[in-house]
């Protein structure tokens, strides 16, 4: 009996070491980091998206380019495009606002939602791909057609 218990306490001691010492498993991340390499982010995402911005950052995956820079010190503005348009809001910010709105920028229907002082995120789809911009500090209405202009860009190449 008392070997029973001793080969217990060992099995049992072994099994709790090997899990503390196990990696951590979990869903891989989708994103790819490419520095400010559009070429790596377009050769990612499978296809064409460039943004004229002097600083930026961009990433992508698998049908999604994201760029991402800063128009102060507090905030940073993501752009994204994806492939298809049957999820227009590929914003990833899915909080729930007290204004939302349609207006068209340049015959283009945008979709808005924000504080009703400033967008947090606005989105729409055009040729079979969904555009978005978001800022969780939130942009002034100057700053919201900026990224409309930026994105739109891309589709008046």
């Amino acid at each position: 009996m008392r070997k029973n218990l001793i080969l217990a306490a060992a099995v049992l001691a072994a099994a709790l070491t090997a899990c503390r010492s196990a990696k951590p498993v979990g869903m891989p991340n989708p994103w790819t980091d490419c520095g400010t390499d559009t070429a790596l982010a377009e050769k990612t995402a499978g296809f064409e998206f460039s943004v004229p911005l002097p600083e930026f950052s961009v990433r992508a995956m698998d049908g999604m380019i994201e760029f991402r820079y800063s128009p102060d010190e507090n905030r940073i503005i993501v752009l994204r495009k994806s492939a298809g348009d049957s999820e227009p809001d590929n914003s990833g910010d899915w909080n729930r606002y007290p204004a939302v709105w349609t207006e068209d920028k340049n015959g283009q229907e945008v979709n808005f939602r924000g504080t009703g002082d400033s967008v947090r995120v606005l989105y729409f789809t055009r040729d079979s791909f969904s555009y978005s911009a978001a800022c969780s500090g939130g942009m002034s209405m100057e700053e919201a057609e900026n990224s409309i202009s930026l994105l739109m860009k891309d589709f008046r190449k």
